[in-house]
């Protein structure tokens, strides 16, 4: 089971609070290095030279690399899937042993959130249990990217449908958003949720992390888009809301 941390080489508390924290669930990782905005953004400029990222804080061009980088580590790999986690999260109960009975059931699947942002969200109906656990098809935004399991052929797919548009956005926006929309990528979320970020769980943030001392400090450029278009979107997200108010699920941590 290949399982991945993506964190920043120099960030020593979060690397800690990962290692006391898998060996706590007993689960074996390796930690994958991080890249940095300026890095990450020469990444993302040789894979697609086109590519625009002005809409794109450093750190979120930074999150989306490294999670590129590990998606194309996969492909030219011989491995049929692989697990990875931020390192500023907390892990569920059993979650080594729901990961080794959920590796051999990945039939059909490309992508499953184990994370939870404890935001409301639209699910389908069980399609099967591991562990006492529950999964779902994803069918609307879940933020984050702090824990799932990718497979080959999910990781193909992003990557062809990622470079396929000019505007580049943040990586959460085409695993748990845009994809679901298009109906590009099969999406599994595990209910109850099996991880989740410390800012999540505890409201605040003791870890340290330069990336989102870059993001914040960030002041997010507009996208123009015409009337047409702002219309569409506006109907899209009030009906989205309104399925949100009665029929969403808000995945719990456990």
């Amino acid at each position: 089971m290949s399982c991945f941390v993506i964190s920043l080489n120099n960030v020593l508390d979060r690397r800690e609070h990962i290692k006391k924290e898998f060996e706590k669930a007993t689960l074996a990782f390796q930690f994958f290095d991080a890249l940095r905005p300026k890095e990450g953004k020469e990444f993302l400029v040789a894979i697609s030279p086109n590519c625009d990222l002005t809409l794109l804080s450093p750190g979120e061009i930074a999150c989306l690399a490294s999670h590129i980088a590990l998606w194309k580590k996969l492909i030219e790999s011989k491995d049929e899937y692989l697990i990875a986690f931020e390192d500023d999260v907390f892990l569920g109960e059993g979650i080594a042993d729901f990961l080794c009975e959920l590796s051999i059931n990945l039939k059909d699947i490309d992508l499953v959130k184990l994370e939870t942002f404890q935001e409301k969200v639209l699910l389908g109906k069980a399609e099967k249990h591991v562990s006492n656990r529950s999964l779902h098809d994803l069918r609307s935004n879940h933020s984050g990217t702090a824990g799932y399991l990718i497979t080959r052929s999910g990781a193909t797919k992003l990557l062809n449908f990622l470079f396929s548009e000019k505007q580049i956005m943040p990586a959460d926006h085409y695993m748990f958003e845009e994809t679901l929309r298009k109906k590009e990528i099969k999406v599994i979320q595990v209910l109850p949720g099996l991880c989740i970020q410390e800012k999540v769980l505890f409201k605040e943030c003791s870890l340290s992390n330069s990336l989102d001392q870059a993001r914040n400090s960030w002041t997010r450029i507009k996208r123009k888009r015409s009337i047409w278009i702002k219309i569409y979107r506006e109907l899209h997200r009030f009906i989205l809301r309104q399925k949100l108010k009665i029929f969403s699920t808000i995945v719990e941590f456990k």
